[in-house]
């Protein structure tokens, strides 16, 4: 049952994919009948697979159905584009999700906000290019050894992980945009991330604020795909994602969530990294609703501002966040479908790993042994917390 759920599942993402990459040159009504009718066979089956109710056949007919009703969602608002976001975001996160992420918004601490912004704007100050030949291959050898002495701790206090292994290059880019790429077994990791200074005594090369980063893609996505590897495809955060788009809530969720382990490695003395860098993290831990919330908040914003008139973005925004001002942070956001679904995922995504993971610990007290059920498997947001947790049956 499983391989024809997989086989439908397949041919569900043949098509949607074939639709989807041809709307930019011509909608074509055949290509969306034949979405229709390859969901119509693979619902079918899941109804077949639902006759064991609470059987792991079931569970998977389940992901199945609900990870087709959020690409259908996602098809219906491209083919209708520029169309209202809700009945995707409600499909993705349920009655209530978006809510989460306006109160992540809501509950941002001003102060807190001014510090990190205080503090970023310090670091700014005599700055040198990460890219730059001169001192590029200072900056790489820093990152590099950055990621060996967090894998060394993870190593030292028993996070014995699968996809601790993969291989990290480092690439001279000021971008600071780093990537998994799951099919070459490879981290990404960009210069930018890294900060370079010149100072009385020397250059001085400064890694440390790649380490949520590197979190992020080493215990999220590299960890996840490792740890699914043996599961559906279905379930498999890495294999076809960009369709697969309820199962990036719980993919880029452990991500964001990997900073704890970042907090813990600090907190033990961080190595070489210092006390500097810990309050630093903490400040970032505190208006962490910056980085995602936030920015889905504003993309929503001007896309329901550009298909109706009587929606003014400012005003949304004025009214979850308390004050006005948001007309500057509105001019540089774009309402993108892609980035609303990402950050979106990325806020909601994070709440929701984190409560499972303290619902686990109830259960299991090792933080380590706590991770590999909350990366096993791309669930979508409705099943996770459920299968992570035990409540519904899960992998073995």
């Amino acid at each position: 049952m499983i391989d024809e759920l997989c086989q439908r599942d397949e041919q569900v993402l043949d098509a949607a994919e074939l639709l989807l990459d041809s709307l930019g040159e011509y909608p074509s009504p055949r290509a969306l009948g034949r979405v229709r009718e390859a969901l119509a066979r693979g619902r079918a089956a899941v109804r077949a697979a639902e006759e064991g109710s609470a059987s792991w056949e079931s569970v998977c007919g389940a992901q199945l159905e609900q990870s087709w009703r959020v690409l259908e969602c996602w098809i219906e608002a491209r083919w209708n584009w520029p169309a209202d976001p809700e009945p995707l975001l409600e499909a993705l996160f349920g009655p209530g999700g978006w809510a989460t992420i306006e109160r992540q918004v809501a509950d941002l601490d001003p102060i807190a906000v001014t510090e990190y912004f205080d503090l970023r704007q310090g670091l700014r100050r005599d700055r040198l290019p990460t890219a730059d030949s001169e001192y590029f291959p200072r900056v790489r050898t820093a990152l590099l050894e950055l990621v060996e002495a967090l894998i060394g701790w993870l190593a030292r206090e028993g996070w014995d992980l699968p996809g601790l292994d993969v291989t990290v290059s480092v690439v001279p880019d000021e971008s600071g945009h780093a990537y998994y790429q799951p099919r070459m077994g490879r981290i990404v990791v960009p210069s930018g991330l890294a900060m370079v200074f010149r100072r009385p005594s020397g250059i001085e090369v400064d890694a440390s604020p790649a380490l949520r980063t590197v979190c992020h893609e080493l215990l999220g996505h590299a960890v996840q795909h490792a740890l699914s590897a043996d599961l559906p495809a279905f379930l498999q955060a890495a294999d076809r994602t960009p369709l697969r788009l309820a199962g990036q809530v719980c993919a880029e969720g452990l991500g964001e969530h990997a900073s704890e382990v970042a907090r813990r490695l600090l907190a033990s003395g961080g190595g070489t990294l210092g006390t500097a860098a810990r309050d630093r993290f903490e400040i970032e831990q505190r208006v962490g609703a910056l980085f995602h919330a936030l920015p889905a908040l504003a993309c929503v914003a001007r896309l329901k501002e550009q298909i109706d008139p009587a929606f003014t973005a400012a005003g949304y925004l004025a009214s979850v966040a308390g004050h006005d001002g948001f007309g500057t942070l509105l001019d540089t956001a774009a309402p993108d479908l892609d980035r609303i679904v990402y950050h979106a995922s990325s806020a909601f995504g994070w709440q929701m790993v984190a409560r499972a993971d303290a619902e686990l610990a109830r259960q299991e007290p090792s933080p380590a042994r706590r991770w590999r059920r909350l990366g096993r498997g791309a669930w979508t947001p409705a099943l996770y917390p459920r299968v992570v947790t035990g409540s519904l049956p899960g992998p073995s």
